[in-house]
């Protein structure tokens, strides 16, 4: 009889993923993830009644002269990365960089970023031949980044 009070107890506590254990004296907290979109987190190229979506932060340069191929709503036919860069490749450079570089660890020199304004075409990062997001600090010239530490 004890045997099987003790299983009863075991089989009463609450189990919760990950091995973790409810508490009674505390209520449990419900977690919602925040409203975003993956139209929402993402920049929108279109050309020719046709679109595509890379991640915000892949777009390197954007030259005046194609500033109409960045658009905020989609419109006409959705197209996977590989058919529309195949479309489209005569406007956009794939821009090869190292995941050090996407992370911010490692700066894109500024002579790249120079190079990029002088291809007259639209710039994504890419790694591994797809889009990549590159964090803010990678873009920043070195003695700038010196400037805006406290």
């Amino acid at each position: 009889m004890r045997l099987h009070y003790r299983v009863m107890l075991f089989s009463a506590s609450l189990l919760l993923p990950c091995g973790l254990q409810a508490s009674e004296d505390k209520p449990s907290k419900i977690v919602r993830p925040s409203k975003r979109t993956l139209i929402g987190n993402s920049t929108l190229l279109a050309s020719s009644g046709k679109w595509t979506l890379v991640p915000k932060g892949s777009v390197l340069y954007v030259p005046k002269s194609l500033n109409s191929k960045i658009v905020t709503k989609p419109k006409g036919k959705l197209l996977s990365w590989n058919d529309f860069i195949a479309r489209n490749g005569s406007w956009i450079h794939l821009a090869s960089v190292k995941m050090k570089q996407a992370q911010g660890r490692e700066i894109i020199s500024q002579e790249m970023i120079k190079q990029y304004s002088r291809l007259g075409k639209i710039v994504i990062a890419t790694y591994s031949k797809a889009p990549i997001s590159v964090s803010t600090k990678a873009l920043i010239p070195p003695e700038q980044e010196e400037l805006t530490k406290p």
